[in-house]
């Protein structure tokens, strides 16, 4: 692991620059089917341990986790209305704070429903149905809100300390193991949110750096005095400034993308037979640097300085 990757695993929200913690908070909304599959299969499965224990404390819970789940589904189609371009770093702040009370909560929920199982009966699928559903819930936590940190450390420790209490409750040596195993596997999912948290710092922040680069490189060329271009191997072109189509006789068209033929409008060569174009796939093939003249038509010359790169060609036009 580099050591760009290291520093920003150690970030948090506090300290990223605005556009990427907007789009970390933004994450914790978004993805809404997976979060209506979350919502559907927790409102469900009290109503089946309802069907197996009888016991009407499952439609409660049942009950408080649609209402929830529901809840949570309008907040993420608020936030979709509510936040755009404008919005500040203070808002998004709220937001995730937003975010964080009710999924907070909600995971409470599922640890009491845990606890209500184990106190209030002594089936030991009523105790595995809640028990794997609220650690399934936890493992999804790292897909969906490994972005914030505060996210996944308040959701861990409200299941840790839920799930231990449970199976310190049931009294056996076999479930105080269990217990005891918790410890590092819970240990482990926060670490696997901070890796991943690395990973998508680490990227937006590169990413946020070449576009930044982007923008300068496109700055300067288009204030250079000569033409430049920029060719792929297979000859499409990849640059081009405003100058360079100026002096190719291609004012105002948009080249990029196109393949070099798009060059036989500049006019002849001055020194050769061959057209514009035909010049610079030679050099390309052949990846060797040369120079030639050829003239627009109204008989301005150009001097064209072809020069050879490992991915392609850059060619320079200078009016002489």
């Amino acid at each position: 692991m580099n050591s760009n990757t290291s520093a920003t695993e150690e970030l948090d929200s506090r300290h990223l620059p605005d556009n990427i913690y907007a789009s970390v908070v933004r994450s914790l909304y978004a993805d809404a089917q997976s979060l209506l599959v979350g919502v559907l299969s927790t409102a469900i499965a009290p109503l089946v341990l309802y069907w197996k224990s009888s016991d009407n404390v499952h439609l409660v819970f049942s009950a408080f986790f649609l209402v929830f789940g529901i809840f949570r589904l309008l907040l993420a189609k608020e936030f979709q209305f509510k936040t755009n371009d404008e919005t500040t770093r203070k808002d998004y702040e709220k937001w995730e704070n937003r975010y964080i009370s009710v999924s907070s909560l909600y995971v409470g929920l599922l640890g009491l429903w845990f606890l209500a199982g184990v106190l209030r009966s002594d089936d030991p699928f009523v105790h595995l149905m809640s028990f794997s559903l609220t650690l399934c819930y936890l493992i999804g936590v790292i897909g969906r809100n490994f972005g914030s940190d505060k996210l996944v450390s308040i959701q861990v420790l409200i299941a840790l300390c839920s799930l231990i209490s449970g199976l310190v409750l049931l009294k056996d040596s076999y479930h105080m193991i269990l217990a005891v195993f918790l410890v590092p596997f819970f240990i482990a999912i926060r670490l696997m949110a901070a890796r991943l948290r690395g990973i998508l710092f680490d990227s937006e922040i590169k990413a946020q750096s070449n576009r930044i680069i982007a923008n300068r490189f496109d700055t300067a060329l288009e204030n250079v005095m000569h033409g430049i271009a920029m060719f792929s191997r297979d000859g499409i072109i990849t640059v081009a400034n405003e100058r360079f189509l100026t002096l190719a006789g291609l004012e105002g068209e948009d080249i990029i993308g196109s393949d070099v033929s798009i060059l036989n409008a500049t006019g002849d060569i001055a020194d050769g037979e061959e057209a514009f174009s035909a010049r610079i796939k030679a050099y390309l093939n052949s990846r060797r640097s040369q120079q030639f003249t050829f003239q627009l038509p109204g008989g301005r010359t150009i001097e064209a300085d072809y020069n050879s790169m490992d991915e392609g060609g850059v060619v320079v036009l200078s009016d002489i």
